[in-house]
């Protein structure tokens, strides 16, 4: 009787989840002016979410989609491309320096950025394999450019930018263990820096190489 429960409890919290999402959809395809207010409430939906979770809970990735969905719709076809484009290559740049940085011996940060695991570090990256980050870091800020329209693109220059999206939203969900959206390991000091910075970011690019594409 109690699982009966149970399982009616959760279907009626299933369907008020589904029709709230599905209110916001049918004011955009009735009326696409609401967009950009839908954009503002999920955007600030998201904000809260993350901000009272500590980025522990997933939602705010899933009120910041919807949110990029709306502002989406009510932007004209190719607005935002260039500034989406500039500021997620300088984001990237941005991250990129500072592997650079531990490759030649920074240890400011360092000690955050490798996932733990039982109180250890699970790996232990060399300068290398830090060089070879900032590398693609600096290839994945160099083609988000020439999708925006920067200088040209080669091409296979679509088919790499589905590629870095990909690897960018892989990295956000996560190994469901220690890295990501979904992970299970919590408490050490990566894990709270994961929540509340490194899978953003990872989220925030995948945006980014999925609106200027």
């Amino acid at each position: 009787m109690n699982v009966a429960r149970v399982l009616a409890t959760g279907s009626l919290v299933v369907l008020a989840g589904l029709l709230a999402w599905l209110g916001p959809a049918w004011c955009l395809a009735v009326a696409p002016p609401v967009a950009f207010p839908v954009a503002g409430v999920l955007a600030v939906s998201g904000l809260v979410t993350h901000l009272a979770s500590a980025g522990r809970h997933f939602a705010w990735a899933l009120f910041l989609a919807g949110a990029l969905g709306a502002l989406r719709l009510a932007l004209p076809p190719g607005a935002g491309v260039t500034a989406v484009a500039w500021c997620g290559a300088a984001l990237l740049a941005g991250i990129a320096g500072l592997h650079l940085a531990w490759a030649g011996g920074l240890r400011w940060g360092a000690a955050t950025a490798v996932p733990e695991v039982g109180g250890r570090r699970s790996f232990e990256p060399g300068p290398a394999a830090t060089l070879l980050v900032a590398g693609g870091l600096l290839a994945a800020a160099a083609l988000l450019l020439a999708l925006g329209g920067a200088w040209p693109l080669p091409a296979w220059g679509r088919w790499a930018g589905v590629a870095a999206a990909l690897v960018f939203g892989a990295r956000a969900v996560g190994d469901l263990r220690t890295v990501g959206l979904f992970k299970r390991i919590q408490g050490t000091a990566f894990a709270r820096w994961d929540s509340l910075l490194f899978t953003p970011i990872c989220v925030a690019l995948t945006a980014a190489f999925t609106w200027v594409l």
